[in-house]
């Protein structure tokens, strides 16, 4: 009977267990008439730097909102800056922005690059409950000289409806939906001849 005490007392709770989170995204409102961007477009790898390019969630406090935390066993399906080049490819060919609209292939050629770098990609907490923020820069160029077409860097953020890290997955989809969206009206009122 000791014996079996003593083993029931050294059996450890079970390990946490891993989440993983897709980025989702809301559909486009296609363009209608005529294409807006004349040529085919290829969505370059997304740039983040440091923490936010690693799979984990990441949060910050209100009160401390320059210390970014991972969620622990919370993780993206894949490195978030794929995840992001993937939904903004999907994004744009599905708003009929240009005549093609794809990641670089090899021996694929194309007319004009979208070329992006993510500054914040976060949920912060606060005694109220939580948002997300998102802050990218899109850049369109000619690829034939690299010459920038449109600049923009977009920065916007939504109360989620809980501080769990599958309120800030699907946040921060939400978010970057209204991003892209903004990147398109923009795309749709610039002159590019």
């Amino acid at each position: 009977m000791m014996l079996a005490i003593g083993i029931s007392g050294c059996t450890a709770p079970p390990l946490p267990e891993d989440h993983f989170y897709r980025l989702e995204l809301g559909a486009p409102a296609a363009i209608q008439g005529q294409l807006r961007i004349d040529g085919a477009l290829t969505v370059q790898r997304i740039r983040m730097g440091g923490m936010y390019g690693k799979r984990p969630l990441l949060y910050s406090t209100a009160h401390a909102p320059t210390e970014l935390r991972q969620y622990h066993y919370h993780y993206w399906v894949d490195n978030p800056a794929r995840l992001i080049q993937e939904q903004l490819s999907m994004y744009l060919r599905g708003a009929n922005i240009a005549r093609g609209v794809a990641m670089p292939v090899a021996g694929a050629t194309a007319d004009y690059q979208v070329d992006g770098t993510v500054h914040r990609f976060e949920q912060q907490l606060d005694a109220s409950g939580a948002r997300v923020i998102v802050e990218i820069e899109l850049v369109l160029s000619k690829k034939a000289d690299t010459a920038a077409l449109f600049a923009k860097t977009y920065r916007m953020d939504v109360k989620t409806r809980d501080a769990t890290a599958l309120a800030a997955a699907q946040g921060l989809g939400q978010v970057l939906t209204q991003c892209f969206a903004q990147f398109v009206m923009d795309l749709r009122n610039t002159d590019f001849h």
